[in-house]
């Protein structure tokens, strides 16, 4: 699997939506952590068990970004991240300016979580995993993407329930820190913009086509932590909104240039 460029730089990919006439667009942003290790894994699921939530009472509830607001654990052949979605009818950059905005805010929230409101998370995701599969699909869909990703890890969730229990605050702070902040030391981000007929309509993606599906733009700059207000556009020109988060063009390339001049992750053994 390839590894996504260091915190130098991000890369946005931009595209249409599949149907011309749907309103809504969609921002993903997926930060990369790093190769599997049952630690990584149950503390990250933990943080986003703990992220979600926070971030659909903020971006929707609060905020009424769009109907959708979702953050989940990203993993593909032995490599994992964090995926944080969000589907709305307002412009892209200004919904990716809110979502890292979001990420600066909810470290405080983090850091100022009580030991029992802890507790209670790691309680959670702990009964969830012991609990057995209740149906014959789930069992074999868990197995086979052992299977899929060639870990043939069987117990894994027993792995991940042992480390849960060790698991402190510190240790999710550590890990925010270093790969998930705005202008964290190892942040791997790579952003995706699907855009939708309101967003094209305010004119923020006229030169847009079908034909960019198949490019991506590298961003210059660290994607630094600011406020709302700060990544905002002035009113009537949110397409512009988070260009100072984004950070200006530095270079187009296909998808196919882009994935093949990535340094790759060491072969699962």
């Amino acid at each position: 699997l390839a590894q996504l460029p260091g915190p130098a730089s991000h890369t946005v990919h931009t595209q249409l939506t599949k149907d011309a006439e749907h309103l809504d667009s969609a921002v993903s942003v997926y930060l990369q952590i790093g190769q599997q290790t049952h630690a990584l894994d149950a503390h990250l699921q933990l943080l986003c068990q703990i992220l979600d939530k926070e971030a659909y009472s903020q971006l929707r509830t609060r905020e009424q970004l769009g109907y959708i607001v979702a953050a989940e654990v990203s993993t593909r052949s032995g490599v994992t991240g964090m995926r944080l979605a969000v589907q709305s009818s307002r412009a892209p950059h200004d919904v990716h300016a809110r979502v890292e905005a979001f990420l600066v805010t909810f470290r405080q929230m983090l850091q100022d979580m009580d030991d029992t409101t802890f507790e209670s998370y790691v309680d959670s995701l702990i009964t969830q995993k012991l609990e057995k599969d209740r149906t014959l699909h789930v069992r074999a869909s868990r197995l086979f993407h052992e299977i899929v990703c060639h870990t043939n890890c069987w117990n894994r969730r027993d792995l991940q329930v042992e480390e849960l229990r060790k698991t402190s605050k510190d240790m999710l702070m550590q890990l925010y820190d270093t790969f998930i902040m705005p202008g964290a030391a190892q942040r791997r981000k790579l952003t995706s913009f699907v855009v939708g007929k309101a967003a094209l309509e305010k004119g923020c993606f006229a030169s847009l086509s079908p034909h960019n599906a198949t490019l991506l733009v590298t961003r210059s700059g660290r994607c630094a932590g600011m406020s709302l207000e700060e990544a905002r556009a002035p009113e009537g020109e949110e397409c512009l909104a988070s260009e100072c988060v984004l950070g200006p063009p530095a270079e187009t390339l296909s998808v196919h240039d882009f994935v093949t001049s990535l340094e790759r992750f060491p072969p699962l053994r």
